[in-house]
Formats: C-alpha cells, structure tokens, sequence
C-alpha cells in the first residue's frame, strides 16, 4: 500500500466486487424493465395465494426487524415489494414504516461499519470531473452509491447500500474483514451532498452563465444600462412636448392602450371562466391511465431566503401533505449557503425527513432564477415543478399535473396551477383585495381562458410544473431576469413549446402593506421589461419561432401592459394640470375632436369594466381566495378603486424602468411570515401543526391548452 492515499490493486477489485453486488442487487421499479415488472407481478400474485409460506426472514428483514418493525407488517412489505419492484428497505420507507437514515444506521450496527454524515470526497471522485471548470452530468448525484474519502495510509470507502443489496453486500464485507476498516454508510442524501460541496464551483458557473453561452439572444445578461438611460430621456423629453402642445393626445393615447388588454379580459369573463375545458377534459382521460406501474419521476424545488421559522415549519408541512409515492419524489429546499438564519431553520426543519436542503454559494447574482438554475444541475426527473416559501399547494397537486402530461401530447411542457391568497379575514388590507382580485382574475380566469384558445400564456412564478427535458433543453431559467417565470414561458413556446393550465390551487400569500407590495411589484415590472426586450429585439425572428397568434398574445399581455402602466402616471398628471387651470386640455375644439376624446374615454372605461367584470365572473364561479365557490366576493368599493391600483403599478413600473438602468438584477426581497393564513389553510395542515394527508416530511421512525 502506497502512503499517497492510493488503493491498492486487491482493495480496488474488492470494491469493484461491491460496487457491482450493490448495483446488480439494489434495482428498483425505476430501473427494472417490463419483463422484470411482470415477472414480480406474477410473484407477487403467487405468494397472495401462499401468504403464509414465508420463507426464514432475510437479512434485509433482520435489519427491518431491528427498526421495530413485526411480522405482520414485514408480510405486507414483502407483498407490496414484489408487486412493485422495490426492495423491502424502500418500500417500508415509502410506506412511513422507516426512514433512509434510520435503515441506514441499523444497517451499519448488523455490519459492524461506520456512519457518517458528512464526507470529504478524495481525489479519485474529484477527478471524475471532465475538467477543472466542467460540472458534472446530474445523473452523478443522483445515481452515485460509492465514494472515496482520502485515509492517511489509503482510501475509504463510503456505500449508500439499498435494501436488496444488503445481503449480498454483507457477504462481501465477511469474504473480505480486513477491508472492513474501510467501509463506511452513507445516506444517499448525504453522498449527494457531497458530491455537491465537491463540485459547487463549476456547478455554479453552469447556473449564472449556461444560458448565455447556449443562447446568447435569449439571455437578459447584457447590460443595457446607458442606452436605456439615454432612451428614458428621450421618452421624457417627449412626454414634456406633447404635454404642452397636445394634452389631449397623451390621455387619448393612454385610454387607447387599455382597450385590447379590456376586450380580452370582457372575453374571458364571457362565457364565464369557470373551468378550463381541455385540461378537465384531459384529467378526465388521465384518469383511466395505469400509472400504478410506475410514477414519473417528480422534482419539487423550493428556493428560499430570509425566511421566518413559520415560514419555514408551515413550508415543510405542506410539503409533507403533497400526496405521492415517495420513491418517486425528490423535494429539495434551496437556499443561499451565507443565509446562515435561514439554513439553520431548514436543516431543523427537515431533519428525519426526505426532504434535502441544497445550499447555493454566493456567486452572483443573487437571484431566485440562479437559485434554481443551480438545483436543476443536481436533478434527474421526468418531470420538475417550483413552489415558493410561502406557498401551501393541494395535496394532489403532483398526480394530477402527472396525469395530465401523461394524457397530453409530447409538446405540452408546462402546466400552471392557480394561485390564490387565502389571507385571514383581519388581515386582508385594501391592497391585499385589489392583489386578491388581480390573482383570481389571471390565474382562475384570463390564463384559462388563452388555454382554451390555444394561445400565449405566460407562467406564474410558482405551481408550474414542467417537464424536465424540454427544461433543460430550454437553458432552464435565466439567473439574470427577475421575473424568471415571464421569460422562460416565452423561450419554451420559441423553441416548439406548449402551456396549459389545470384547476388545482395553490395559496400563497400577498403583500400587506404599501412597502412589500411597491418592492414586489417594482421586480415584477423590471422583469417584464427585460423580457419585453430580450424576445422583442428581433420581432419577425420571435414572431416566426412563436407563431403570429402567441408573438401577439405576447406584446398585449407584456408589452402593452408595461407601456399602458407606464402612461398612466403622465396622464394623471396630465389631468391634474388641467384641473389646476396649467394648461387648457378641455377647452373648445371641434366636434371631430370631441367624438375622438369620447371614444377614448369610452376606450378607458372598457379597460376598467373588463378587469371588473372578469374579476365578478370568476368569483361568482369559483370564489376568491381558497373557499372556492364559496368564497369570498369582492367589494364594490374594491372595484370601483381599481385605477387607483393602477395608478400604483404606474409608481412602480417607472422605478422598475430607473432601477434597471442603475441595478438591473437586484432582487427585492418580499417578506413572507408576515399575514395570519386563513382557517382554511390551518384546517387543512392542522391545529397542532401536523400534516394530516402524508408523512412525508415527519420523522419516519415508526390536456391542457397550448400556446400556439
């Protein structure tokens, strides 16, 4: 044995043996074909008939046994294992019966080795990296079993051993004791881990610059400062001359602008906008789908920063009521590695869970879209959604969005769930209303209703559930963009895809006060901006890619949204000047003159009633915040003051358009924790804090329309 750390050449081909026992022997459903499927199920219908014939208890069952586990329960297992392919040790984890850590541990004791929880990987796994600056392919943390950890006289070796690789793992290890010094247990948790404090560097290189450097068109990376500053004087110096000479014009032309953006929302609103046909019609058809055989592959990512301990512990629990087979579902928490405060919560939080936190080094910037873009590069899943801290979705939120692309065609990439506030009734202040109304009215009405058109719609930052190659293939989200959901909704449709949405809510919570909901909204608009001029620089490029339909669905929905907030404040001081007698905008003109301010006026009043009359329909039919149909119904008064929201959003698209000259990928921060959650939220999670739908995050010890 040399003193460099290297194995010699009996301690390589000892590992080999094990690896390969490990992997020959440890195959779940996942990996298992057909053939291999039904050969179980035929066993497993075999022993229904013989339940009684048990043969003499295992090694794995030994292991079980010594978690607590009795016989009846064992017997069930079995049953359950062969039917699915599993082994007992994953089974009795996916039934709440154990948990990987707890296997883990006693599986050590039996084998007379080691745990450890954190492990420095040695140099030969470091090498396995293509380069210094390359990151490594996911399917490396999330299939590696074996690693190496350097000694002081040789390396040793740290297994994640599965239950049905157990036994043939013991036999090795008792062929071969005096490399039992060597060996070590790991959860596969805390290999990936590993692996990812390894490579944390090109992994985060890959999460800030891989869509750039894949799609430089397509990335919000360049900076446009001094040209956007040079273009805002020029929009300023305009303004100032049609004000003096033309005051008119500039509120006919704002009345104008709301006129398509009115028509659209009085369409949705007629016929009402109860449901969205095509996605029932496909859950409809879903449901007859045997997915029993086998559940896509699910990734949940949850980027937080700065969170509260109730955030963070009512976060948790509803992620342990998502209702899913627990094999199939990764849900990883993702959170800034120098937001110690928050880390900590996590780690407390999910500990004795499946749940895994990844930590992001700084690096930036430090955006929500890097956040994920760097969890994506640790992720192997069929299909892939994001959820925020705040966020409490329906338990069955995961199968159904399963069913639907299961039911759909190849093209449907990504579906969006509705999002509703569901604030406690002392806690809903005027802007929560107006925000409340604005929710139901996008996501329970107009995204609906362009599903059912076939049209553009953009994604919500939150409940969007994709599939995962056409994610990665679309250079998954862009670090540099601040509303990341906006931008990678138009990239998907550019690149062949299509959005649907489906009836499963998710609440979240809203901004309370002027500060958090002006900081909100100010990103928000930022984003829209920078997604306005990545996909609209080259018009006829992005229309031909998009389709004409979805290319003008997009500049009515972003660009008509920002230019008509943007001119409100202008012609409200417009107005304002008037009425102070500064300049003569009501003064005697000719008739052709009045008719054409009338008709704007006319125009503007359309732009108002279709917000209102979309936001009377869909509550009248599905109700706002989580009550559903028997929720709560807006107040006249809260119609009525629309436009002073508007007038607000105007505020904020104005600093958005300053603030993206100065500090273009500065995420503001909104503050969660803040609003008491609505009885129905407390029902559904419970009095005493505890998820009364699935134990996934407890201590385990005992089709939808397209965009085209």
């Amino acid at each position: 044995m040399s003193d460099s750390g290297e194995a010699s050449a009996t301690d390589r081909n000892t590992i080999e043996q094990w690896s390969a026992e490990g992997s020959g022997a440890d195959r779940t459903g996942a990996d298992r074909t057909g053939a291999d499927r039904a050969g179980a199920d035929r066993a497993g219908a075999d022993r229904a008939d013989d339940a009684d014939a048990m043969p003499a208890a295992s090694f794995e069952e030994t292991v079980l046994r010594s978690l607590g586990l009795t016989a009846d329960a064992l017997r069930g297992l079995v049953l359950q294992a062969e039917t699915t392919g599993l082994g007992l040790a994953e089974t009795a984890i996916d039934a709440g019966l154990a948990s990987e850590e707890g296997w883990t541990r006693a599986l050590a004791a039996r084998l007379g080795v080691r745990v450890v929880d954190h492990i420095a990987i040695g140099p030969a796994i470091a090498d396995a990296a293509p380069s210094p600056v390359a990151a490594p392919p996911p399917v490396m943390f999330d299939r590696t079993r074996l690693v190496s950890v350097p000694g002081p006289d040789r390396p040793a070796y740290v297994f994640a051993v599965g239950g049905r690789a157990a036994d043939p793992f013991r036999r090795v290890l008792d062929a071969s004791p005096q490399h039992r010094s060597l060996v070590m247990l790991a959860t596969r948790a805390t290999i990936r881990r590993s692996l990812i404090e390894r490579f944390q560097r090109p992994l985060l290189e890959v999460a800030i610059d891989g869509l750039a450097l894949r799609y430089p068109a397509l990335s919000a990376a360049r900076p446009l400062g001094a040209a956007l500053m040079l273009t805002l004087i020029m929009l300023a110096l305009t303004f100032l001359t049609a004000m003096m000479l033309a005051p008119d014009a500039v509120v006919a032309t704002v009345a104008s602008l709301f006129l398509p953006a009115g028509l659209l929302r009085f369409a949705a609103a007629w016929p009402p906008a109860a449901s969205n046909p095509g996605a029932d019609e496909a859950s409809d058809g879903a449901a007859a789908l045997s997915l029993s055989t086998e559940w896509p592959r699910y990734a949940v990512l949850v980027p937080v920063y700065r969170e509260t301990a109730a955030t963070i512990e009512g976060l948790v629990i509803a992620l342990g009521a998502l209702d899913y087979p627990h094999h199939r579902l990764d849900i990883r928490i993702i959170a800034e590695a120098d937001d110690e405060a928050t880390v900590d919560l996590v780690e407390a939080a999910v500990r004795g869970t499946g749940i895994e936190l990844i930590r992001v080094p700084p690096g930036g910037p430090r955006t929500k879209p890097k956040a994920l873009a760097f969890a994506l590069g640790t992720v192997v899943a069929d299909l892939v959604t994001v959820y925020d801290a705040e966020d409490r979705p329906e338990p069955d939120q995961l199968k159904r969005a399963a069913r639907l692309f299961a039911a759909g065609p190849p093209d449907l990439v990504a579906l969006q769930a509705a999002l509703v506030i569901d604030h406690h009734d002392e806690d809903r202040t005027w802007f929560v209303r107006q925000f409340e109304m604005e929710y139901a009215a996008l996501f329970l009405g107009l995204l609906p209703h362009l599903a059912r058109l076939s049209a553009f719609l953009p994604l919500g930052g939150s409940s969007n559930h994709f599939r995962y190659a056409p994610l990665v293939a679309a250079g998954g989200w862009d670090p540099f963009n601040v509303t990341e959901d906006a931008d990678l909704s138009v990239r998907l449709v550019r690149l062949g895809g299509r959005i649907g949405t489906f009836d499963s809510r998710t609440r979240e919570e809203a901004p309370v006060d002027l500060s958090n909901w002006m900081g909100q909204r100010v990103r928000w608009f930022k984003g829209w901006i920078q997604t306005l001029i990545v996909h609209a620089a080259r018009p006829g490029l992005a229309a031909g890619e998009m389709g004409i339909r979805a290319f003008l669905v997009f500049l009515t929905l972003i660009g008509l949204g920002i230019v008509s907030a943007l001119m409100v404040l202008p012609a409200a001081i417009t107005i304002g000047l008037e009425l102070l007698g500064a300049i003569p905008m009501f003064a005697d003109r000719p008739f052709a003159e009045d008719v054409a301010l009338a008709a704007c006026v006319v125009s503007g009043l359309i732009g108002w009633g279709g917000s209102a009359a979309l936001a009377l329909a869909v509550c009248r039919h599905k109700g706002l915040g989580p009550g559903g149909a028997h929720g709560r119904r807006p107040r006249l008064a809260d119609l009525m003051t629309m436009p002073l929201y508007w007038g607000l959003m105007s505020i904020a698209a104005w600093m958005a358009l300053l603030e993206l000259c100065r500090r273009p990928y500065h995420w503001r921060k909104t503050a969660h924790g803040i609003a008491r959650r609505s009885d129905a939220t407390a029902a559904r999670i419970g009095d005493e804090g505890e998820a009364p739908a699935s134990d996934f995050a407890q201590p385990l010890t005992s089709v939808a329309g397209s965009n085209r």
